[in-house]
């Protein structure tokens, strides 16, 4: 991660490390990456230790202090904060919906949730915010994959917001785990590709047609509509009739 912005010469790139367990520690203050300082902030990384309690709470409000008052200084830069934890409090305020009002919704929240078991429910819901996301590492050596895709969504930023709006049927929001007309989407880079999940009433007679509306901050695409081709209907051979579509195993 600090090789990849080393090399991006043209990236003005600052960041600060914070570990937290029952108290936070800044190991690192606000520091511009470059070839000349990388081998030592490697060093600093390195002696990282897993300890004592995970106090999420406290974690929150320090790096928010940190990111307020640096951000204060440097009224242009676009502020990031990405927080690594298996998502198991057990330590400060353990209420998710107490712990979702610490985040800070001026700036990109990313909540990163690592091990196989860790606790992903308070990471879910402080990241429920559509400016804010959470990733998750099952394993240590996939780390490389979902850190390069924040990186790249940061260093190649294009649009703030995008929504997406759906007529003739439902579209998936995986955030909330819900079914609706509307999804928000935030910090959308260049050369973008998502997938999205619709569905519609497959019964209807005839058949609904599917458009999409897109919208996004800053205005560089408006309106539509775009037409949404669904998969053809299946029918029944013998009758003739139309079959419900039930595909939720795909």
């Amino acid at each position: 991660m600090l090789q990849y912005l080393a090399d991006a010469a043209a990236a003005d790139v600052t960041v600060a490390v914070l570990t937290f367990s029952t108290t936070v520690k800044r190991i690192l203050d606000f520091t511009r990456i470059s070839h000349e300082n990388l081998s030592e902030i490697t060093r600093i990384l390195e002696r990282i230790r897993a300890q004592d309690s995970t106090n999420i709470e406290a974690a929150l409000k320090e790096a928010d202090l940190a990111l307020v008052e640096y951000g204060a200084k440097n009224p242009d830069t676009k502020l990031y904060h990405i927080q690594l934890t298996d998502g198991e409090v057990t330590d400060g305020e353990k209420d998710h919906d107490r712990l979702a009002e610490l985040v800070n919704p001026d700036y990109t929240n990313i909540f990163v949730g690592f091990g196989k078991y860790h606790d992903d429910r308070p990471l879910s819901k402080l990241s429920e915010n559509p400016r804010n996301d959470y990733r998750f590492i099952d394993k240590l050596e996939f780390s490389k994959v979902v850190y390069g895709e924040i990186l790249y969504n940061i260093l190649y930023h294009r649009y703030d917001e995008v929504e997406i709006e759906v007529h003739g049927a439902q579209i998936y929001n995986w955030r909330t785990n819900q079914w609706g007309s509307r999804l928000m989407l935030s910090n959308i880079p260049y050369d973008c590709e998502r997938m999205f999940q619709l569905r519609a009433d497959a019964t209807s007679d005839p058949p609904s047609s599917v458009e999409a509306f897109v919208w996004t901050t800053p205005s560089q695409m408006h309106g539509g509509p775009s037409k949404i081709y669904c998969y053809p209907e299946l029918m029944d051979i013998e009758s003739n009739d139309r079959e419900a579509r039930d595909l939720p195993r795909y």
